[in-house]
C-alpha cells in the first residue's frame, strides 16, 4: 500500500478546500482529513501498483497551489496590497503567470525529492530561489508605488512585464449564468476558473492570462465598466454571443 500526506497551516481554509477538492478527483485513491491546534493534515493512501500515476497527479495538483495561490499571496502581501481593484489584479495575476514553464518544472524537482508533503516548508525552504525572483519582480513594482501610480501606469506595467506575448492564437468565450464561465473556441473545451480573489471578476482575468488568451468573445453587458477596461487592456475583446 501507497501512503502520503500533505499538511498545511489551519488557516489556510481556502487552499486547503482546492488541495482537498482536487485530490478527490484522483481514482484509486482514499484520504482522511485531521486537525491539530495550527495544522490540517490529509492523509493518502492506494495501491503500490498506481503509485507512479498518483504522485505524478498529487504534483500537478500542489504545482498549481504554489504558482496560483502562494505566487499570489505572496505579491498581494510584499506589495501591501490592503485593497485590489482591476487593475491591480491584472498586475498580480500577470506577475504569477509569467514563467510558469520554468517554475513548474523548478517546483517538480524539489517535490521529487520529498517523501511527504509539507507544504508551508516547501514553500518557504525548497522554494526559495523562486521567492527572490519573484521578490525582484515586487521590488520594481513598490518603486512605481512610492511616486504614485494611477491604473493607466499600472496597465503601462502589465504591459512591460508581459511584453513577450503570445505565439499561438487563443480566443475564449466568456458567459455569465448565475457564474462566469470560459470556454476555448478552437478546442471547444471548458477553461477553468479558479478562486483565486474574492470577486469573480477578478478571478476571471486570471484565468484569461492563465491561458495566454488573445482574443476573448462576450456579450459586454455581463460585466463591468472597470472590468471591461481591462480587458481591453489585455486582449482583444469582440462583441459577440
Amino acid at each position: 500500500m501507497w501512503s502520503n500526506v500533505i499538511s498545511l497551516d489551519k488557516g489556510q481554509n481556502l487552499e486547503f478546500k482546492f488541495i482537498e477538492n482536487e485530490v478527490s478527483k484522483i481514482s484509486a485513491l482514499s484520504t482522511a482529513i485531521e486537525e491539530s491546534p495550527n495544522r490540517k493534515y490529509l492523509y493518502l493512501a492506494g495501491l503500490c501498483d498506481y503509485a507512479d500515476e498518483i504522485r505524478v497527479k498529487l504534483e500537478n495538483i500542489i504545482v498549481e497551489y504554489f504558482l496560483t495561490y502562494y505566487k499570489s499571496e505572496y505579491f498581494i502581501k510584499v506589495l501591501n496590497l490592503t485593497e485590489v481593484n482591476h487593475a491591480l489584479a491584472t498586475l498580480v495575476s500577470t506577475m504569477v503567470c509569467i514563467d510558469r514553464e520554468f517554475e513548474r518544472a523548478f517546483v517538480v524537482k524539489e517535490l521529487s525529492k520529498l517523501s511527504s508533503y509539507d507544504l508551508d516548508g516547501i514553500f518557504h525552504f525548497r522554494l526559495r530561489p523562486l521567492r527572490n525572483s519573484w521578490l525582484e519582480m515586487a521590488q520594481m513594482c513598490k518603486e512605481l508605488f512610492a511616486i504614485g501610480a494611477d491604473d493607466t501606469d499600472i496597465f503601462n506595467v502589465v504591459s512591460y512585464i508581459s511584453a513577450t506575448g503570445n505565439t499561438r492564437e487563443v480566443i475564449l468565450s466568456l458567459t455569465y449564468d448565475n457564474e462566469f464561465k470560459l470556454k476555448n473556441l478552437k478546442t471547444n473545451s471548458i477553461v477553468p476558473i479558479l478562486k483565486v480573489y474574492d470577486n469573480e471578476e477578478f478571478d476571471v482575468l486570471h484565468a484569461i492570462l492563465a491561458n495566454k488568451a488573445t482574443k476573448i468573445v462576450l456579450d459586454e453587458q455581463i460585466l463591468s465598466k472597470p472590468m471591461l477596461k481591462a480587458l481591453h487592456r489585455i486582449i482583444k475583446v469582440k462583441k459577440g454571443l
